[in-house]
């Protein structure tokens, strides 16, 4: 006897795997591949992976949470394959690891496919991230789909990233930013009278704010 789900029609069958998929549930990190939704909608059966493999968004969220990102990590790659042209949006979760950095081994951040990120957000320890927050928000950056930025400290005012210099970087289709544990003077190349700033602590907010927000 055919279970009903097998008589859906594939582009219903693929709503419906849109739906089970939200950032978060593919959780790239050391030991974490049982919370990959996207691989385990893909292992059900031949029908179910075909179509999984071939819808680029339900590849195009992910979650990075370890203290290292490995070299090669498997999952980057295939993500990143798979999610073909669609816009990426991903979290960063920096966990405390005690006397450890994060480890950018991939330079994810600092180099892949800046052109598609239409959400980032970074939480957790600031000052375990400095390598990466450096690198993704380095002098002249540009983001053109990038919609959502957070940069969240969890640890309130003990625990925040210094920039020395001024950063300049260019997001045109900027729409929501929140700014906590960084200490920085942020300035846009664009207006951003059309942005959301949620949330500042330590920001310099007339270099931010320069066209208002």
């Amino acid at each position: 006897m055919r279970a009903p789900i097998r008589r859906l029609p594939q582009d219903v069958l693929g709503e419906i795997f849109k739906r089970v998929e939200n950032q978060g549930d593919n959780t790239i990190g050391v030991g974490h591949a049982h919370y990959m939704v996207t691989l385990a909608l893909g292992q059900v059966c031949s029908r179910w992976y075909n179509t999984v493999a071939s819808m680029p968004a339900l590849w195009s969220s992910f979650e990075f949470d370890s203290p290292h990102l490995q070299k090669p990590h498997p999952m980057i790659p295939l993500f990143l394959e798979r999610s073909r042209l669609h816009s990426l949006s991903f979290s960063l979760n920096i966990r405390h690891y005690e006397g450890e950095n994060f480890c950018d081994t991939t330079e994810f951040f600092s180099t892949q496919n800046t052109n598609r990120w239409r959400s980032v957000v970074v939480r957790g320890r600031m000052t375990k991230s400095q390598p990466v927050l450096r690198s993704l928000l380095a002098m002249g950056r540009v983001f053109p789909e990038l919609s959502d930025l957070r940069i969240t400290s969890d640890y309130g005012d003990v625990d925040f990233v210094q920039f020395s210099d001024s950063i300049t970087i260019t997001c045109p289709k900027l729409r929501s930013l929140e700014l906590r544990g960084l200490d920085v003077d942020l300035k846009f190349t664009q207006p951003c009278d059309t942005v959301e700033c949620d949330e500042f602590a330590r920001v310099n907010l007339l270099a931010c704010l320069s066209h208002p927000c």
